[in-house]
């Protein structure tokens, strides 16, 4: 801190020797706002250059001596930074260096300028473009392991990211000042945000202590909320920066989403889903970078028959805990791997975590209405006798979805099919509990979409908890074992 406030005064001491009444273009300076500006040297202060106060991410707080803009800077001009103070500025530069990985962000390096703050002075770019520009006094120290008080200026790529796309970047169509995507397909559950060069934060320290936000929500808020759609369809969507006269970041922006036709409903059939949490006492450990507790495969659904869209995610006698703080969420394994279906964390309504009141195993259901992206999900104690049938649908002859059906047994299956996909290796499973009135169920395996469309295997239920079907014809008949 002793080495920072040496820094800190003779850096004011510069400051203050280049006081003035009024700016070099003679503009009165007491009509603007008191504040940090971005100005062009020689030329009169802009109120849409006012920067504003700066966030700091990590505790998202205003950060004292951290000031923000975005900002058009023009090529080969010289520009300045100016403290308007009353009737007074304090002017600073900074002396820069551009490299193609001089930003460092929450995930990868990206290009801009980066370097300290001076007293006097004045700044160029070589390229005219929107920039990002963060200014940091190092007022409380925690930027000394990167220099203290400094600057960061990132041209500025804007991108989408939202549920439809993992939260990934999808790079829009650029204009002068103006980002277009054309053809986004949205569900109504569907959100999203405008990003930056596909970061969330730059880090101003090495010590990640201080990071400035990178996204636009709803109203073109800094960090704002998600942004929806009022109803699911394509989309065209506008981001453009209008510059505007406040030193709000939400007024120098505006965007617009223009639908353009209706969507259609996302087929969840190779989704795979699993468990994750530290609630889940069962599986293996999360594989992923979040490294939280363990995973449990849900697999893939059944999937809907005639209009219905619900497809539907089963699993039983899932051990978990319900240890202070333990929780889980479902989420999909692999977005790519799952039929192109998004990302998602399933949890509750408020984005919390799952958990149950106490230890045990547990039957879980999870279904997506693929019309209505409704998410449904139940976890209840896991009680009586469990029958699970595991069909080998590799063997010529099946066609794709297997379907269960049994009678004498539980609501969940009775007189009705329970279609599945097959799992990626080339099973379909079924599982369901006996009823207590129905302790001796039946049923049959059907390939094909329905009845007479092709082999069926007959079960008897009661002989034990678990069947495997070769679903294989020997000498035209099905085989069990």
């Amino acid at each position: 801190m002793k080495k920072f406030g040496i820094y800190a005064i003779a850096l004011a001491a510069g400051a203050m020797l280049l006081s003035c009444q009024k700016d070099k273009g003679g503009v009165d300076l007491n009509a603007l706002p008191n504040g940090f500006y971005v100005s062009e040297v020689g030329q009169d202060l802009k109120k849409e250059n006012a920067m504003d106060q700066g966030i700091n991410e990590v505790d998202q707080t205003a950060r004292t001596g951290m000031y923000e803009v975005y900002v058009v800077l023009e090529a080969g001009k010289e520009y300045q930074f100016t403290n308007k103070k009353g009737a007074n500025a304090d002017v600073y530069s900074a002396t820069l260096e551009y490299g193609e990985t001089a930003i460092v962000t929450d995930n990868h390096e990206i290009a801009g300028y980066k370097g300290s703050l001076t007293s006097n002075g004045s700044f160029k770019v070589t390229a005219t473009d929107l920039y990002h520009i963060v200014l940091d006094f190092n007022e409380d120290g925690n930027l000394e392991d990167v220099g203290g008080a400094q600057c960061i200026i990132v041209p500025v790529e804007w991108g989408l990211a939202g549920t439809f796309n993992s939260w990934g970047f999808k790079a829009g169509t650029r204009g002068d000042m103006t980002w277009t995507w054309e053809g986004v397909e949205l569900l109504a559950s569907d959100s999203f945000k405008f990003k930056h060069n596909d970061c969330w934060k730059i880090n101003l320290d090495i010590a990640n202590l201080v990071k400035a936000n990178t996204n636009l929500g709803a109203n073109c808020i800094v960090g704002g909320d998600n942004i929806a759609p009022e109803t699911a369809g394509i989309y065209d969507v506008t981001l453009t920066y209008v510059g505007g006269d406040s030193p709000a970041t939400a007024d120098r922006f505006t965007y617009s989403l223009e639908k353009k036709g209706e969507s259609t409903a996302k087929n969840y059939s190779n989704c795979e889903l699993e468990l994750v949490g530290n609630a889940v006492v069962d599986g293996s450990a999360d594989p992923s970078s979040w490294n939280w507790g363990n995973v449990y495969p849900l697999g893939k659904p059944s999937v809907p028959t005639g209009e219905s869209k619900v497809y539907t995610w089963r699993v039983y006698d899932v051990q978990l805990s319900a240890a202070e703080g333990a929780g889980f969420k479902v989420r999909t394994v692999n977005a790519a791997e799952s039929g192109g279906i998004s990302s998602f964390d399933y949890g509750n309504a408020d984005g919390s975590n799952l958990s149950v009141t106490a230890d045990g195993k547990y039957d879980i259901v999870f279904s997506i209405d693929a019309a209505t992206e409704t998410r449904t999900y139940s976890c209840v104690p896991a009680t009586g006798e469990l029958v699970e049938i595991v069909a080998n649908v590799s063997a010529t002859g099946w066609q794709n979805p297997i379907y269960m059906w049994t009678w004498d047994n539980s609501s969940e299956l009775t007189n009705s099919f329970q279609p599945c996909a097959p799992q990626a290796d080339g099973t379909v499973k079924f599982a369901f509990r006996k009823d207590a009135a129905n302790p001796t169920p039946g049923g049959c395996l059907v390939n094909g979409a329905a009845w007479g469309n092709g082999q069926t295997v007959d079960l008897d239920l009661s002989a034990s908890k678990t069947y495997t079907v070769n679903a294989e014809q020997q000498d035209g008949k099905n085989t069990v074992k």
